[in-house]
């Protein structure tokens, strides 16, 4: 008995291990659907396994943003029913993404206008501006079932540390398999939950960030973890005025003189410039 309990043991581990696998060719070449797929494969089988969790969470998120950005990328084109679809994957992947809810009200109203031979509601210029504006704090991409000040004082390990903020907040923590717990000592007076995680953070030469609305990664701060987890956020700005090709390409220039962008585009049928880059930059441009 003792043989056949290790021989499904090590089958378990197995097909976690290539499911895994699986997973991180899918997500090497984008294919964050497949990665997502295949990283529950792996988790379903190792359910204690944080690094596959965290894999999952990550892939899941990606492709989430990926179908969104298919979505709105078709609804510029309006092409209705490809970002209906679109719309309704994020959903179906991220039930609680409101922007993918609100897109898709957007898309039910057009098809129904048209279905009726109603003319179809006007999209105003600062309308779209503003959807398009992204903002990358963790206020707003995270929920905590506390808002106001709190007094926090311990002494304890830091994993435990980050894991007691996020109980009084209501989220979930993944720890990066790098993080070592450290004895620290923390005393808080009449702070929100998201400073205190930051000054916890900064204590511990650590960084967190949002995975999804309920849950935070915590991991080592150096240049090289920096780069795992900073994902890049595809934008489009829109011109308020009609300009030149010429006037694309200077502005483009500019931005990437002054920010350091790589990832740049200029549309001047649609009088935009798409941008390609992390959260924080894109936030600036």
């Amino acid at each position: 008995m003792a043989l056949i309990a290790v021989l499904a043991i090590n089958v378990v581990g197995c097909a976690s291990r290539q499911a895994y696998t699986r997973g991180n060719r899918a997500e090497i070449t984008r294919d964050f659907d497949t990665a997502m797929i295949e990283y529950k494969a792996a988790l379903d089988r190792d359910p204690r396994n944080y690094e596959i969790r965290l894999k999952y969470e990550q892939a899941r998120f990606n492709s989430a943003f990926q179908h969104f950005e298919a979505g709105r990328r078709a609804f510029d084109k309006q092409d209705y029913e490809t970002a209906k679809m679109e719309f309704t994957r994020v959903l179906e992947i991220d039930p609680t993404h409101t922007l993918a809810e609100q897109q898709l009200a957007k898309v039910n109203e057009v098809l129904t206008s048209r279905s009726r031979k109603e003319p179809e509601p006007e999209v105003q210029f600062e309308q779209l501006k503003e959807e398009t504006r992204t903002n990358p704090t963790p206020q707003s991409q995270l929920e905590p079932k506390t808002r106001g000040p709190i007094d926090v004082h311990m002494t304890q390990d830091s994993k435990i540390a980050f894991e007691t903020l996020a109980e009084l907040a209501g989220f979930n923590v993944i720890f990066d398999p790098d993080f070592r717990g450290a004895r620290i000592q923390i005393d808080l007076n009449k702070v929100d939950i998201f400073e205190a995680l930051d000054i916890l953070a900064l204590q511990t030469r650590s960084f967190w960030k949002p995975v999804n609305r309920t849950t935070i990664l915590v991991s080592p701060d150096n240049q090289t973890k920096r780069r795992d987890y900073d994902e890049l956020v595809l934008k489009t700005i829109y011109m308020t005025n009609s300009v030149t090709s010429t006037e694309l390409t200077e502005a483009i220039t500019t931005l990437r003189t002054l920010l350091n962008m790589r990832y740049l585009m200029s549309s001047t049928s649609m009088n935009a410039i798409i941008v390609r880059d992390t959260a924080d930059r894109v936030a600036i441009a």
